[in-house]
């Protein structure tokens, strides 16, 4: 079965039907952000636990991290101050 056919297949129900599917696909996405999300948080465990995870809240110090590193980091506040731009 296609793409399409299940778009098509969907015209064809009531839209209680449709309701309930659409329900369900809003369920079976959440679910797959948490597994992401999950499994971000077990690498990112590795990697602090090999020591590759540097946090700073030094505006000069994260610019040298980012200077030094191939990933883009986003600034986060670690305090109540006004959030920083990305960078």
């Amino acid at each position: 079965m296609t793409f399409n056919d299940v778009v098509e297949a969907i015209k064809d129900i009531s839209t209680n039907e449709k309701q309930e599917n659409q329900q369900l696909l809003n369920q079976y996405i959440r679910e797959k952000r948490r597994d992401q999300i999950y499994h971000n948080f077990k690498l990112a465990q590795v990697e602090h636990q090999k020591g590759e995870v540097k946090f700073s809240d030094h505006i000069s110090e994260m610019r040298q991290l980012i200077e030094e590193s191939s990933w883009k980091l986003v600034l986060v506040p670690l305090s109540n101050a006004p959030p920083q731009k990305n960078i």
